[in-house]
């Protein structure tokens, strides 16, 4: 089986879940260089998001958020409420409410 965006992103939601951020950037990197079926979606990119607040990766955090707007995707709701939570995890009160404001 090829692994697909739909796959990745269920790997890299576990990654986060057991506060394995560093494997869940690993994971976006190979689908940043991978073909049309395995780039990242919104749910790959907000799920490394999460993996990274969990631990306190903020500036990781704010990287893959950047870098999901680079490729076209547009945040939502939860793409937001991850990077926000990742600021609030790491005590980043003024970058979160740059955030807010945007």
């Amino acid at each position: 089986v090829v692994p697909d965006a739909y796959s990745y992103s269920a790997a890299i939601s576990a990654c986060g879940a057991e506060g394995r951020w560093e494997e869940a950037l690993n994971l976006i990197k190979i689908m940043q260089r991978g073909g049309r079926r395995s780039r990242p979606n919104k749910i790959a990119y907000t799920a490394a998001i999460s993996a990274c607040g969990r631990s306190g990766e903020w500036e990781h955090a704010m990287e893959l958020f950047n870098d999901m707007k680079k490729d076209g995707l547009q945040p939502d709701r939860v793409s937001y409420n991850a990077l926000l939570y990742s600021l609030r995890v790491a005590d980043k009160a003024d970058e979160a409410y740059e955030i807010w404001n945007e």
